[in-house]
């Protein structure tokens, strides 16, 4: 598999700002005007939360899940040296973030399905406002 080279953006920005940029643009679809959208952002309201969420260790995983295309769950655990089960908790919190996808193997219904991670970018570039 080919991976074309994207990016994802996150954002810090509080809560009110955020408010206010949806507000403007749910005005400008009202108003018949083309609201541009800036593709995949995530925002967190704070450099905090943003540390929580992006652990070293998921920041690992993310690497090794790009660099490795590992065709299970069971084999990313082996990859990381980890527990699949906290393989498994760390790759649904992801997962619900939007950093990463996590599919059913296109295996017939009769055999056990691997669930297969995946990340569709390659890098991540953080804004922080000042």
């Amino acid at each position: 598999m080919k991976f074309v080279a994207k990016d994802v953006q996150i954002e810090i920005m509080s809560l009110d700002d955020f408010a206010r940029r949806a507000d403007a643009k749910i005005k400008q679809i009202k108003e018949g005007k083309t609201a541009e959208f800036e593709g995949k952002k995530l925002v967190f309201p704070s450099l905090d939360i943003l540390r929580k969420v992006l652990t070293p260790k998921r920041i690992q995983m993310l690497r090794v899940i790009r660099a490795n295309n590992p065709s299970s769950i069971y084999e990313l655990a082996k990859l990381l040296k980890k527990d699949r089960r906290n393989v498994l908790k760390d790759l649904r919190y992801l997962e619900g973030t939007g950093l990463i996808e996590v599919k059913k193997d296109s295996k017939p219904k009769s055999e056990r399905r691997n669930l297969i991670p995946t990340v569709s970018f390659s890098r991540i570039v953080v804004g922080i406002p000042i």
